[in-house]
């Protein structure tokens, strides 16, 4: 009986595997795949959250926007850096929007980012 529910659970693992593969060949899919091997495997997927910098014309504007984006749960924590020094090119008119893929970080952490914000 062991060996039979082993090799189903085998089997299982295998369709499930193929079943995962087969979402990531459809654009449109990814999501749903990276999110369901996330769910039953309990492991991060590379570049499913990303980090976001933004400049802001003065600390006041910076809290305004960070306010807003986690009350309406576009992301799930929001630092202010107020004494950060820029040299640019460009005047202030062209903001700075930055979005990096996050590669690898604190599971608990990730795991908390997914919790507190939800998809679309």
């Amino acid at each position: 009986m062991q060996r039979f529910q082993g090799s189903l659970r085998s089997v299982f693992s295998t369709l499930l595997l193929v079943l995962v593969m087969g979402l990531l060949l459809y654009p449109g899919l990814k999501n749903v795949a990276v999110y369901l091997f996330s769910a039953i495997t309990g492991n991060y997927i590379s570049g499913t959250h990303s980090v976001v910098f933004l400049s802001c014309p003065n600390e006041q504007v910076g809290k305004v926007i960070a306010r807003t984006i986690v009350e309406k749960k576009l992301a799930s924590c929001v630092s202010i850096l107020p004494k950060v020094f820029s040299i640019s090119v460009h005047p202030f008119e062209v903001p700075e929007v930055i979005s990096i893929l996050v590669d690898q970080g604190n599971p608990l952490y990730l795991k908390w980012i997914e919790e507190t914000v939800p998809e679309d």
